[in-house]
């Protein structure tokens, strides 16, 4: 007859406690290797990122640091809420890109000039200086190109440049600002300057 687990001096919770250490062996190897697959795909995606920084790829980390001249912020945000960009001063951009809203309206069509509804909703205006295209079919590469689209619009803005810089310079204010900031002061090229981020020279 063969001896019985306690004859042969074996515990009889032996097995039961191997097989405890051997689930918890297994859980802490199968830790270990998740562990090490997420760091190797962190390491990864930092070595993307700065091959991405590096090689002038368009999907690029934004900056940590802009220095930027407070005045042309101050002024491009004033020309960013004011009507009088529009043809019958009623719509601003930040009509369609409300900042509190996170810059844009979360409309399914916008609402442009006359209440006429366009064809398509408003992408946010949040860090889109760094996109590289501008509309959601990219026909645009930079703001300043952009802006033509919604201001001659005329279901947009249906703007007119030689209305909007008599406009904005019967105001003293802009005309002020405008000599100061740009040798040139009001003009169709220093508007839509104020459209990107500017370093300080």
């Amino acid at each position: 007859m063969r001896p019985n687990r306690a004859e042969r001096g074996v515990s009889a919770n032996r097995p039961y406690t191997l097989s405890i250490h051997s689930r918890k062996e297994g859980q802490v190897l199968a830790g270990s290797v998740f562990y090490l697959v997420a760091l190797l795909l962190g390491l990864s995606l930092m070595a993307f990122e700065v091959d991405a920084a590096s090689s002038g790829e368009p999907i690029e980390p934004l900056p940590q640091n802009i220095q930027l001249d407070s005045g042309k912020i101050a002024l491009g945000e004033r020309l960013f809420h004011d009507p009088r960009l529009s043809g019958n001063n009623t719509i601003a951009c930040a009509s369609c890109h409300p900042i509190a809203k996170g810059g844009m309206d979360n409309m399914p069509l916008s609402v442009g000039i006359n209440g006429q509804l366009g064809i398509i909703n408003t992408p946010t205006v949040f860090n889109s200086g760094f996109a590289f295209s501008q509309f959601w079919d990219g026909r645009a590469v930079t703001l300043e190109e952009q802006i033509e689209g919604p201001f001659n619009n005329p279901i947009e803005m249906d703007g007119d440049w030689s209305e909007v810089i008599l406009k904005l310079r019967s105001d003293s204010a802009y005309r002020q600002e405008f000599t100061r900031l740009y040798s040139g002061g009001i003009s169709r090229t220093n508007i839509k300057e104020l459209s990107r981020p500017t370093s300080v020279a």
